[in-house]
């Protein structure tokens, strides 16, 4: 995704295309970050799904998007 980088909003060490709202960046920039990435391949911003790492063994199948409000608690995501 070097590709990307230059469109990146974030700055200082989140100058990288972050996508993490659990970082300490802006939140506004993480979605702009956000919009570029799904924009650039033609997805939704609403189809990008994450989940909120807990460095655990558990693993969750995508079958459908979900808001970033109702994120589950994994370490791996899997589709079908």
């Amino acid at each position: 995704m070097l590709f990307l980088l230059g469109m990146a909003v974030s700055e200082g060490r989140y100058s990288s295309l972050n996508c993490a709202y659990a970082s300490k960046d802006d939140p506004l920039k993480v979605r702009e970050n956000r919009k570029h990435v799904t924009s650039h391949f033609g997805w939704s911003l609403d189809s990008l799904v994450t989940v909120k790492n807990t460095h655990s063994s558990k693993v969750v199948v995508i079958d459908q998007p979900w808001l970033e409000c109702d994120k589950l608690e994994a370490d791996a995501m899997v589709t079908r």
